[in-house]
């Protein structure tokens, strides 16, 4: 066997591993409120305040609001973010239909690529198959990546998209090929990074790195103005965006953040804490720790406990920072790039912290955007060693995974604010095996009505709200008899 297909073996191996990690219990859980939220814009009714049916209405009435300009809609009076990806998944349920496991199955899909894309980039940025075989390896066992396969959001696609340019980027800079100094090269880079800002603002992080690494760099003049001219084009095309709806959109969220932190209680009050100096630092270790894959407070153990973790981490950084130095221009270049885009999202969301006053920016998971870049990292440190050292390389990375398998171990059993259960679709399915022509479905709500709509596509089911039976979902026969199905009100599902 040629170290071809062996190398080809080897990931065709990791993916099938990605794969099975994701697919894992994949609908343990009732969509939560989040998922509802891209799920609704997706298919173009605003989740706070979707449409009032007629007295009598099937379900066609919610599925006629299913297309591209009521997208775009719902996005901007949800908060303006993420229309691409609302989009994409908008065509995916026109094509596969609408469940819970298939609107799940997009990011699993997306998930699967981002592993495969961490074995190009890292490929691409080494030469070496053993350095981009551990970062994708890496990439299929973090928490995070597993975690944001199984969910109906869009920062998988946002750190698909930002990685795919990052690997763009790197062959028009470093070009081993005529294609790859093309002006279409050029153009996908552009096309890719105003569809990752689409998706979620939070990249903007990513391309203020690259514009420093370009502009800092020692690159040909030519290189520099296409850089700089489809990144004027994708600024463009973002402005557009605001102007269009993003800044109205941006005004809803500011809002959101408002009544959320007026209401918050509980656990979650920790994200909301004041940008204290002792809490900025706290929130800027969380951070590191989330993106290095090392946060066992999921076993209810606190920082200072585990914080030692990070040492190891930062360690594999700092040990590719100075394996680097002993290289030429080209490594050197790309280590510094990998360390921006690795390090870059925790500053940036330390400055977001800053200007809104709390840590929320610190301390949630928007930080897996700088994750593909950090395993890199981890990978290179493992493997750019003397031969006679790599099995200790090799041994560190056997330990990083097994610490990321005990924390998704604790994910796929212990979601605190998830409601165990598909209940949305066995509703569905309890309805469609006791409706009968001539009976009506009768809700208690509005947000009932429209979201088992899109779970009841399959006949033109006659339905009605009546809130004085609130929670209720039931069936009312022709005879007057009710068949009682379930005690369904969303305001209780987290």
């Amino acid at each position: 066997m040629s170290q071809k297909q062996l190398q080809s073996i080897s990931l065709l191996i990791i993916l099938l591993i990605a794969l099975g990690l994701r697919l894992y219990q994949i609908d343990r859980y009732t969509l939560w409120e989040d998922e509802r939220i891209s799920a609704s814009c997706a298919v173009g009714i605003p989740y706070r305040t979707p449409p009032i049916p007629p007295k009598t209405f099937s379900p066609e009435f919610y599925q006629s609001f299913h297309r591209l300009p009521s997208v775009i809609e719902a996005t901007i009076q949800d908060n303006g973010n993420a229309s691409f990806y609302n989009s994409c998944l908008s065509v995916w349920i026109g094509v596969g239909g609408f469940s819970s496991r298939k609107v799940r199955l997009l990011s699993v899909l997306i998930g699967m690529l981002l592993v495969w894309m961490g074995y190009q980039l890292a490929y691409r940025l080494t030469g070496k198959p053993i350095p981009a075989l551990a970062t994708a390896l890496l990439l299929a066992f973090h928490p995070l990546m597993i975690l944001y396969s199984q969910e109906v959001r869009g920062l998988q696609l946002a750190s698909l998209l930002g990685l795919t340019a990052t690997w763009v980027l790197w062959k028009a800079l470093y070009p081993t090929s005529q294609r790859d100094t093309h002006s279409l090269t050029w153009i996908f880079y552009g096309l890719l990074s105003l569809m990752s800002m689409l998706t979620t603002y939070l990249c903007a992080y990513i391309y203020v790195v690259h514009v420093l690494y370009v502009l800092g760099g020692r690159f040909e003049g030519k290189q520099k103005f296409r850089f700089v001219l489809v990144g004027a084009m994708s600024l463009g095309g973002f402005v557009g965006w605001l102007l269009y709806g993003g800044l109205e959109g941006l005004a809803v969220m500011q809002s959101q953040y408002y009544q959320i932190q007026a209401n918050v209680s509980g656990a979650e009050q920790g994200m909301w804490l004041k940008a204290s100096p002792h809490h900025l630092v706290t929130g800027v270790w969380e951070n590191l720790l989330y993106i290095s894959g090392n946060f066992l407070q999921t076993y209810g153990l606190r920082i200072r406990h585990f914080g030692v973790c990070l040492g190891a981490s930062l360690g594999l950084a700092a040990i590719a920072f100075v394996k680097s130095r002993k290289m030429g221009e080209r490594e050197r270049g790309m280590i510094r790039l990998m360390l921006g885009l690795a390090f870059g999202a925790t500053f940036f969301f330390l400055l977001l912290a800053l200007i809104a006053g709390h840590i929320t920016s610190l301390v949630f998971f928007y930080c897996q955007l700088a994750v593909p870049y950090m395993m890199f990292l981890f990978a290179y440190a493992a493997f750019a060693q003397p031969p006679s050292r790599q099995q200790l390389g090799a041994y560190v990375l056997v330990g990083i995974v097994g610490l990321m398998m005990l924390v998704s171990s604790r994910f796929y059993t212990h979601k605190s604010n998830r409601l165990e259960g598909d209940v949305f679709t066995q509703c569905a399915e309890t309805v469609k095996e006791a409706y009968e022509a001539g009976d009506t479905i009768v809700y208690g709500g509005l947000q009932e009505a429209w979201m088992m709509s899109l779970y009841l596509r399959d006949k033109p089911y006659v339905q009605r709200i009546d809130s004085s039976r609130k929670p209720l979902l039931l069936i009312r026969h022709q005879d007057r008899t009710e068949n009682w199905v379930e005690s369904l009100d969303i305001q209780k599902i987290p």
